[in-house]
């Protein structure tokens, strides 16, 4: 289960079809089961998680051309049990 908020600054689009960058913010409660397990080809992988973390992402979109958008994602969460965890995602997407 996931309760959350975003907020994104909206931008208007430019005459050539660009949305210039647009920063937004996230803040999540996660909450589920204590631990995770999957088995790949007879491999158990298995990962404990606190039943209950929070995330905060700070991140920013836009088109650097018509037709290519690039996105960039830091976040982190924290929970009990000592439970940290960071992330980055970097993106690009482009249409035809």
């Amino acid at each position: 289960t996931r309760v959350g908020l975003r907020w994104e600054q909206t931008a208007a689009t430019l005459a050539d079809g660009v949305t210039p960058l647009q920063p937004f913010a996230e803040l999540n409660w996660w909450h589920g089961p204590g631990s995770h397990r999957m088995v790949f080809d007879g491999d158990v992988v298995t990962e404990a998680l606190p039943a209950n973390r929070g995330e905060l992402r700070l991140g920013a979109r836009g088109d650097v051309a018509k037709d290519v958008s690039v996105w960039l994602t830091l976040g982190a969460e924290i929970g009990g049990q000592d439970y940290v965890r960071g992330s980055a995602q970097v993106g690009v997407k482009t249409r035809w």
